[in-house]
């Protein structure tokens, strides 16, 4: 037998499927859980494009200045220009959140 009295276990029943719900709505909702500070909006999706697209133009035009140097040397100047554009803004969107936050700072 319990030693709780009956209105004590509906108390505690009552509690438990209270707080059930609570974490359930919360899972669900993804609230509190994975919250992550940016600096500034956006910083996810410019980490991503610059990895995910930038790097990778960056890297063609190597390529293509290292191919044009062999057929046309007018290649070469407009490739690097691209490459040396490319890792500027690598630079600058990895360097960004650094950079808000000292703004923010004062």
């Amino acid at each position: 037998m319990s030693s709780l009295p009956v209105s004590s276990r509906s108390l505690v029943h009552a509690r438990r499927r209270a707080l059930q719900q609570v974490f359930l709505t919360a899972s669900v909702l993804n609230v509190g859980f994975n919250s992550v500070a940016h600096a500034f909006v956006g910083q996810t999706l410019l980490g991503w494009s610059a990895t995910n697209v930038i790097a990778p133009i960056g890297l063609m035009a190597v390529v293509v200045a290292i191919g044009g140097a062999l057929f046309r040397p007018e290649v070469v100047s407009r490739a690097i220009y691209a490459a040396v554009i490319c890792v500027v803004l690598f630079f600058i969107i990895n360097s960004a959140s650094s950079v808000i936050s000292t703004l923010q700072a004062g």
